[in-house]
């Protein structure tokens, strides 16, 4: 079930400001194939498909995660995602042209996870034009730790780093760094995006070991290794908690997973090899379920998988998704004037000096307009005053009192005001509504 905020709807008419990323979810899409190419296991040692055992994986750990896949309630016609996934050969290098050729994808997932030696010049070139074609790329490091004892030696993220300069990006693993103070723990709460929202749900902290830190420039640093350390009680700041890394120092507070869409595809890249996780955390299993999902179809060249829901328990009242969603009471796109010239949701500085207005007539230039796009629910979504509000996604959450100084939104007009800060770059904003009883600021989780 969804959490509520706690607060109720003033009347019928629920205007929301943000949720235009709405639409019928993945599992309604056309059905096609989700061709699926990466490093085998002459590259690999733990190759998603084709695992021989080997010096350092005696056991197929992508076993569980490649299974989750080929799994036809999860991805298939009648699964949670209609497209099915199919993998290709896997291969021990890229070649020109074997991506994307014509600027068409050859795949649609290139899941490289971890290299034995580093990107050679054409293989870098190849993968990013794969991504900026629609391709889904995701890589990973291995880091090893002689003072812990841990991981494979030889299978740095640096490997990966000529990828990131093909880009155009600054982003980088450093040289050297292992983030290995304690052998395990779980990461921060990863901030919401298409891949931690996904169809397969929300992502919560993950499990995980030393790792290669991820210095993040252009990608979302989406979540910063040892939140929490493995053994309880056990402190950051206890007496002896030494390694090459002092936890004192604070550079535990490093990104181990990072995302980000560039051009028209998407990149996924983590300090570990978490997908070897996928048979012990549902997490790290559904993080990979949530990525391959962005491919269907097509790739990443087709909108992103919304992370919104709809702001009130249609399910609890026997609505799908989609019919609540259609049941558009009215909808507006409309400017005008405030008479409070110090509102915040001034038009942008670009559109200064425009002469149209929507209701026709020219407008006042020496006034300051607001021009805003919304949709009412009603009745037929069966939305009524009184309804608990819920989330739309998981954020942040802060109160605005009707004010003619509301800063929300700079006006009497918005009432009372809820903004709902979703952490990658989306709010989504709550206006007109009766007093609500929680704190001025909460952090929220919704459950898809």
């Amino acid at each position: 079930m969804k959490q509520s905020l706690s607060f109720i709807f003033k009347a019928l008419p629920l205007t929301i400001y943000g949720l235009f990323l709405l639409f019928a979810s993945s599992a309604e899409a056309q059905a096609a194939d989700i061709r699926v190419s990466g490093f085998n296991s002459s590259r690999n040692p733990a190759p998603l498909t084709g695992f021989t055992p080997n010096v350092y994986f005696e056991e197929d750990y992508a076993a569980s995660l490649r299974n989750t896949l080929l799994d036809e309630s999860n991805f298939g016609p009648g699964g949670t995602i209609s497209c099915s996934v199919n993998f290709q050969p896997f291969v021990s290098s890229v070649v020109r042209g074997s991506l994307v050729s014509g600027g068409q994808k050859r795949s649609e997932v290139f899941f490289a996870g971890i290299s034995n030696r580093e990107l050679a010049g054409d293989e870098a070139s190849e993968l990013a034009d794969f991504i900026r074609a629609g391709g889904i790329v995701y890589v990973s490091a291995e880091a090893y730790s002689a003072y812990q004892g841990l991981g494979i030696p030889g299978f740095e993220g640096t490997k990966f780093n000529p990828l990131f300069s093909s880009l155009g990006i600054s982003d980088s693993f450093p040289q050297g760094e292992v983030i290995d103070f304690h052998p395990c723990g779980t990461t921060s709460t990863p901030i919401g995006t298409p891949v931690t929202t996904g169809p397969f749900g929300i992502i919560d902290p993950i499990g995980h070991s030393i790792f290669n830190p991820i210095n993040t420039s252009t990608l979302q640093s989406i979540a910063t290794g040892f939140n929490e350390l493995c053994f309880i009680g056990f402190s950051l700041e206890e007496e002896g908690v030494i390694s090459p890394l002092a936890a004192e120092s604070g550079q535990y507070d490093r990104t181990i997973l990072a995302e980000g869409q560039l051009g028209q595809g998407y990149l996924a890249v983590s300090g570990e090899a978490l997908y070897t996780y996928s048979e012990y955390d549902e997490n790290i299993r559904n993080y990979f379920l949530n990525l391959f999902a962005l491919a269907c179809p097509g790739g990443a060249d087709q909108p992103p998988v919304p992370f919104l829901d709809l702001p009130w328990d249609y399910q609890g009242k026997g609505l799908s998704f989609s019919e609540a969603a259609t049941a558009i009471g009215s909808y507006f796109d409309h400017e005008y004037p405030f008479s409070d010239v110090g509102s915040v949701l001034g038009e942008p500085l670009e559109a200064k000096g425009s002469v149209l207005s929507f209701q026709g007539p020219p407008r006042d230039l020496t006034l300051n307009y607001s021009n805003h796009d919304g949709y009412d629910w009603l009745g037929p979504a069966r939305v009524h005053n009184d309804d608990p509000v819920l989330a739309a996604a998981s954020g942040t959450a802060t109160f605005y009192k009707a004010d003619k100084n509301n800063t929300a939104c700079g006006t009497w007009a918005c009432g009372n005001v809820i903004v709902v800060d979703h952490g990658n770059g989306y709010q989504t904003r709550y206006y007109h509504l009766q007093e609500m009883t929680r704190s001025p600021k909460v952090l929220l989780r919704h459950a898809l």
